[in-house]
């Protein structure tokens, strides 16, 4: 399992990223497995950061790489957000940015956060960042 890419500049070595792994698997409470493909995305999650305060938040994971979030009144928010699963089996959410002009940035973009993902079983993964400092537990929202 710990034959996953560097997905950022705090991943230094295969040691490293191994030992952040086994710390990430020790937070959580499971093993875990890594998706083979986008499908396993697909839905709608409860999500909230292990070991670390804030709020939860639901979000709408869709075939099309819409990523919505969905306010607690149930109107979504952040309807331009995106996802995609990559080839090398990490998980890239594009958040995005309007354009701000006092900060030089003309034109709406996005920024790509990318993490590993490992799944617990078809209804409960996480995304954890390179050197785990972020870890967002995802559970599936039963119709």
């Amino acid at each position: 399992m710990t034959d996953f890419f560097p997905i950022d500049h705090k991943e230094k070595s295969h040691e490293d990223r191994a030992a952040v792994l086994e710390w990430v698997q020790g937070q959580v409470g499971f093993s875990g497995s890594r998706p083979t493909d986008a499908r396993a995305f697909f839905g709608v999650w409860q999500c909230h950061y292990v070991g670390v305060g804030g709020g939860q938040k639901t979000k709408k994971l869709d075939e099309n790489g819409l990523a919505q979030s969905i306010a607690e009144d149930g109107t979504y928010e952040n309807l331009d957000d995106r996802w995609v699963f990559n080839e090398d089996g990490s998980f890239s959410y594009w958040s995005y940015v309007d354009a701000m002009p006092e900060y030089g940035l003309l034109e709406p973009t996005y920024s790509e956060d990318r993490y590993h993902p490992l799944f617990r079983d078809c209804d409960a993964f996480v995304l954890f960042n390179g050197d785990g400092s972020l870890i967002e537990l995802h559970e599936r929202v039963k119709p």
